[in-house]
């Protein structure tokens, strides 16, 4: 369905399957770029190379490296997801400790989903936010927490997301930004996810988690999902996080919870 204006789009776990969402890969391509020099001597003199050569090649290959294009920044951003989303589910108990592995990411020891079902609904749903965020058309994602019994949502994790004016190929396709940067920024966030159980109330009920993701103009949507409601908080307590940036994509983070809960 196509929508001519900003829409959130709901995705719940329980509809879960692997036909689920149609999705398109997309891979990170390494840009290179190569630099012939001709010097002209004559043959009386000695051959030497430009003085500063060497530096000037060492300076075009970090360039190149830093090189951050929409698909590639679209690839960090599912990454970052992929661990912050699990990371949620984790700490907040959502699923048994054995539903996830440890894994070694950003610096960090993160927990990854290895429960089956669990897996065959996030893999889908990271792939098409990867194709959303790489056509500039993915606005924010929101995580609800909900009481299973009387459906109330006691908690809702926010990422807004801002993609700059960049295009997918030519003189316009890429920002510069180095990675080890982008990477400490993302640790900070998950870091600040891990440790938010010291001030979140503990979920004394049995609850359930939706995904809701808001587009842009005119995205076309797998007919499987549904249009949704934002499944606001009502007088919510609202903790800003750290946000990160690729230099394409920005992420501003933060949770609402229940203040009465």
């Amino acid at each position: 369905m196509a929508r001519n204006s900003i829409f959130c789009w709901r995705v719940s776990r329980f509809a879960a399957n692997n036909q689920f969402f149609e999705f398109v890969s997309s891979h990170f391509t390494h840009f290179s770029s190569f630099f012939r020099f001709f010097v002209s001597f004559s043959h009386e003199k000695p051959h030497f190379l430009p003085k500063n050569l060497h530096k000037f090649q060492e300076m075009t290959e970090v360039k190149t490296q830093n090189a951050i294009s929409l698909k590639g920044s679209a690839q960090l951003v599912k990454e970052f997801f992929d661990f912050g989303l699990s990371s949620i589910l984790y700490q907040r108990g959502l699923y048994p400790s054995d539903s996830f592995k440890r894994e070694k990411k950003y610096g960090l020891a993160l927990f990854v989903t290895n429960d089956k079902k669990l897996e065959a609904f996030m893999k889908p749903l990271l792939k098409q936010v990867e194709y959303w965020l790489a056509k500039k058309q993915l606005k924010r994602l929101v995580m609800v927490i909900s009481e299973v019994k009387t459906k109330a949502v006691v908690e809702r994790w926010q990422f807004d997301i801002h993609t700059e004016d960049v295009d997918e190929d030519g003189e316009n396709a890429h920002r510069t930004k180095d990675q080890k940067t982008i990477q400490k920024e993302i640790g900070d966030v998950l870091r600040q996810i891990t440790a938010s159980v010291s001030f979140l109330p503990l979920l004394e009920e049995p609850v359930s988690f939706d995904v809701l993701i808001y587009t842009g103009k005119d995205t076309q949507a797998p007919e499987d999902w549904t249009e949704s409601e934002a499944h606001l908080i009502q007088d919510a307590e609202t903790v800003q996080l750290r946000s990160f940036s690729t230099a394409v994509h920005g992420v501003n983070t933060n949770v609402q919870y229940r203040s009465d809960y």
